[in-house]
């Protein structure tokens, strides 16, 4: 549950930064979330059984593009501190977050 939050934390974070073109706390703050509810999401899955134990692959390319959306992220509101707009980190951190949720469907388990 806490995941799904974060995750419409991080998409509406996303909607709310894009008038200003700079990373919002509320964006910032969701990417961060995201990131650590999905790590702990992959350490119960680690810990699971059977058929329900996660696989590696999946892990790590949720993890890889997760970090990559946090960076791109945490570069933007860095940028906005300095009064710089970075609609592009914007744009590429909402499409990578989106892509993320395709894999999460799309990807075996």
């Amino acid at each position: 549950m806490v995941h799904y939050v974060t995750l419409a934390l991080l998409l509406f974070g996303f909607l709310q930064s894009l008038p200003v073109k700079k990373a919002l706390p509320v964006l910032v703050w969701g990417a961060r979330l995201q990131l650590l509810s999905g790590l702990a999401l992959a350490a119960a899955g680690s810990m699971a059984t059977g058929d329900q134990k996660v696989g590696g692959m999946f892990i790590g390319v949720k993890l890889i593009i997760m970090l990559v959306v946090v960076g791109l992220v945490e570069v933007s509101a860095a940028k906005g501190k300095r009064d710089e707009q970075s609609a592009a980190l914007l744009y590429a951190a909402g499409v990578l977050a989106l892509v993320n949720v395709v894999v999460a469907y799309a990807l075996p388990h």
